[in-house]
């Protein structure tokens, strides 16, 4: 049939026309050969040899895809195809291969690192606590010397005390010393009242019984009185009877001098020259009786050592003794009289016939006991009503004389 000549002569000319499968498929795959022989050789060789194979694989299974049921006929691949495509792969893999060796050095360069930092960081440990000990060793060891004294102590002396000092409790004389004046004072303030109370009992009845005895011996005790404390409108008047009598009395009489002298005494033994001139400038103002100071340190051996060192504290020593001495001698009159008085009017109280001014005589037998009973006390010693009924063994005076004493033979 002429319609079967035209179709077989169509399907000859085709043929003819398209080349062989197997020439282009060799030409291909030599292609390929060259283009895997110059790649370099960091990109290992394995890899390039497996993606080698893929791209041979894939190119025969896209040539041969024709061949499967349900599928047209295979196209056409040229040879730029093939090279634009083996070599994206190549090089994509040699990326990724370079990229894996890159990373495996890292890794293995990271680790000796990382332990290399631990091991730094340890012995940074190491060393910082060491040098933290030898520090804290250092500053022990500078924290533990004596600080030096940047202040000087008040009334502190650098001379050693002598051996005789070294055994005296100095906190015990002091506070004996201060028990025996405040008894002294508490002596001279009763005397001071029961003073002022027998000037105006003889004021109102001196005119009326200025011949009777039993008055005169009264009013003897009364002058007693006033040797000690005069009265504020009295001038003060001393006629010597021994020969270390020679000191003057203020208008205070010698009751209140000796006991401003004794406390001066007292605070410069307990705190030195500023404490004794401190209390000297507290006695300027002031008319009544004098108040103890009180010590901010505690007194110690130095700080009477070194005001005994002075010659001012010896002569103000001596003069305090001289004083007290004559206020002793004047007390023990006074109790001389005050027996005398008491004697005397209880003679008269008794005398035939009943005296008629009995409440009189009565008031002045009472007011002479109140006399007498502290003038007691500060010589001979006994209970004291003001120390809350404390029993001395000695008379406060008696102590005072017996430290002073002491105190001016160191």
């Amino acid at each position: 049939m002429p319609m079967d000549r035209k179709s077989d002569k169509k399907r000859k000319d085709l043929s003819a026309s398209t080349p062989p499968k197997t020439d282009s498929n060799q030409g291909a795959g030599l292609q390929l050969d060259a283009i895997l022989s110059t790649l370099d050789s960091k990109s290992g060789k394995e890899s390039a040899e497996v993606d080698a194979r893929r791209v041979r694989k894939k190119v025969k299974m896209e040539m041969g895809g024709g061949k499967g049921k349900g599928k047209g006929k295979g196209r056409q691949v040229s040879a730029l195809d093939l090279l634009s495509g083996a070599l994206d792969g190549l090089i994509s893999s040699a990326k990724q291969g370079r990229k894996n060796e890159k990373g495996g050095s890292k890794s293995e360069i990271q680790a000796p690192s990382i332990e290399k930092e631990k091991n730094k960081g340890n012995f940074d440990l190491d060393t910082s606590s060491a040098q933290s000990t030898v520090k804290g060793q250092s500053l022990d060891k500078a924290y533990s010397l004596p600080p030096t004294p940047t202040t000087v102590q008040p009334h502190a002396t650098t001379s050693p005390l002598p051996p005789h000092l070294e055994s005296v409790d100095v906190s015990r004389q002091l506070k004996a010393f201060k028990t025996a004046l405040r008894t002294l004072i508490t002596t001279l303030q009763s005397l001071d009242s029961e003073s002022a109370l027998a000037d105006r009992v003889w004021y109102k009845n001196a005119s009326q019984f200025k011949s009777a005895f039993w008055w005169t011996s009264f009013n003897s005790t009364r002058r007693g009185l006033h040797k000690l404390l005069p009265p504020p409108t009295l001038p003060t008047q001393l006629t010597p009877t021994q020969p270390h009598q020679h000191h003057s009395i203020s208008q205070r009489g010698l009751a209140k001098d000796t006991v401003r002298m004794l406390t001066i005494v007292y605070a410069g033994l307990g705190g030195g020259e500023e404490a004794l001139q401190s209390q000297q400038a507290k006695f300027e103002p002031e008319s009544g009786w004098a108040n103890l100071p009180k010590f901010d340190v505690k007194p110690s051996a130095t700080t009477l050592y070194s005001f005994l060192q002075s010659v001012t504290s010896q002569n103000l020593l001596s003069a305090t003794k001289a004083k007290l001495e004559l206020l002793q001698e004047s007390l023990e009159v006074l109790q001389t009289r005050t027996l005398t008085t008491g004697h005397v009017l209880v003679t008269h109280f008794n005398t035939p016939p009943a005296p008629t001014l009995a409440p009189l005589v009565t008031t002045l037998l009472v007011l002479v006991a109140s006399v007498s009973d502290p003038v007691r006390v500060a010589l001979e010693g006994g209970r004291d009503e003001a120390e809350r009924g404390q029993e001395m063994e000695a008379g406060s005076i008696g102590v005072l004389m017996d430290l002073l004493r002491e105190w001016t033979t160191m």
